[in-house]
């Protein structure tokens, strides 16, 4: 609803400036739980493509933020091809089930998306876009860049797996980062362990918070640490 609400205010010429976030609920009113809304559920996830969502500012720095008339679609689409370059050496059913385990991530990314079905059969829309934006970003992923420690061997077991280009590979090192993934509502939080800091991303400025993101109608915050 929150990216509804950008995109019609944008359509029409009003400011696109951010909404003030929803008040804490640990200030607010708590309603009861017989009338409480479904989407007001807080969700706990482990998840294994974190990165994801170090692409949300180079979006805005880089200026490939799509249109307010396509960001709905093209952010589904962006996550999709992205999901699916860096599981590509999986064999398939893995790759499967690894989509899928990523279900909480992508609706943070791209909230407006309806994924009733399978994440594995979901339809890209434009690929053609969604596939020269995600070159567009890979190419400015820091060169340096390192997998996070575990992550290989976490996802492909002992076999390194094998992709065709430089910028695949940084793809991939940005992406697959295991954390955990609280979101509600109104923000999402994003917990790697202290030894997933990588100084190629810092020095860029890529695992800087997000804060409150319009468009996704949330605050973003990374954090390194233990979970709690």
């Amino acid at each position: 609803r929150a990216l509804r609400h950008w995109l019609q205010r944008t359509a029409t010429g009003q400011s696109p400036a951010a909404p003030v976030p929803p008040a804490n609920p640990t200030t607010a009113a708590t309603p009861s739980p017989s009338v409480a809304e479904p989407e007001a559920v807080s969700v706990h996830s482990e998840i294994h493509a974190g990165g994801l969502l170090l692409l949300l500012r180079p979006l805005v720095r880089l200026g490939l933020l799509p249109e307010p008339e396509q960001l709905a679609s093209r952010l589904g689409d962006l996550a999709l091809t992205a999901l699916r370059r860096v599981l590509a050496p999986l064999p398939p059913a893995e790759r499967a089930v690894a989509q899928e385990r990523e279900r909480p991530l992508l609706a943070v990314f791209a909230p407006e998306c309806d994924r009733r079905e399978r994440i594995a059969t979901l339809p890209i829309h434009d690929a053609k876009a969604a596939d020269a934006l995600l070159d567009t970003l890979a190419d400015a992923i820091p060169a340096d860049i390192a997998f996070a420690p575990g992550a290989e061997r976490r996802l492909f077991g002992r076999r390194p797996p094998a992709f065709a280009t430089a910028p695949e590979l940084r793809l991939a090192r940005l992406l697959l980062r295991p954390g955990v993934l609280r979101a509600s509502p109104w923000e999402a939080e994003l917990v790697w362990p202290l030894a997933g800091i990588d100084l190629a991303l810092r020095r860029a400025g890529w695992d800087q918070d997000p804060g409150w993101v319009p468009w996704l109608g949330r605050s973003i915050r990374f954090r390194f640490g233990d979970a709690p």
